[in-house]
């Protein structure tokens, strides 16, 4: 009896991984064709170079001189999940988010514990960047640099 049922128990765990199988490739061969099939119209306009944060004073594997492009929505934090993330006790899971519109940065704080800088000013909910503008989270700080226009 025992013997049948551990057969009927590969089986069905072998079934099952087949099918497993069989649907994530049929999502893939969608995903693709959608991809294919996805029209793509190069922009005319000249590409704006992206500003970054530079590296001034870091935590954990970050180093002075490094830098990091903002493109669009760019969320700063603790966390593995977040853009940017910075290794520092003093930093929140999702502590800030930083939003390039246009020629601007803005830098939202998301309501972390030891709040977020800018020229050693705090960030009441949202603040502009410009260019040399000082951001601290934590004991990291990061400089505002947008790149010459080639």
């Amino acid at each position: 009896m025992t013997d049948l049922l551990l057969e009927l128990l590969r089986f069905a765990v072998l079934a099952g991984l087949g099918v497993f199988v069989i649907r994530a490739l049929q999502v893939m061969r969608a995903d693709l064709r959608d991809a294919a099939a996805a029209p793509h119209h190069p922009s005319r306009a000249p590409r704006r170079r992206s500003p970054r944060l530079i590296v001034e004073a870091g935590a954990g594997k970050l180093r002075p001189g490094q830098a990091f492009p903002i493109e669009g929505d760019m969320v700063v934090g603790r966390s593995p999940a977040a853009h940017l993330v910075l290794a520092d006790r003093f930093v929140s899971l999702r502590h800030a988010r930083l939003t390039v519109q246009d020629a601007t940065v803005l830098v939202d704080d998301l309501g972390s514990s030891n709040g977020t800088f800018v020229n050693d000013e705090r960030v009441g909910s949202s603040a502009r960047l410009t260019e040399g503008d000082r951001l601290r989270i934590g004991s990291v700080v990061l400089r505002l640099q947008w790149p010459a226009s080639s």
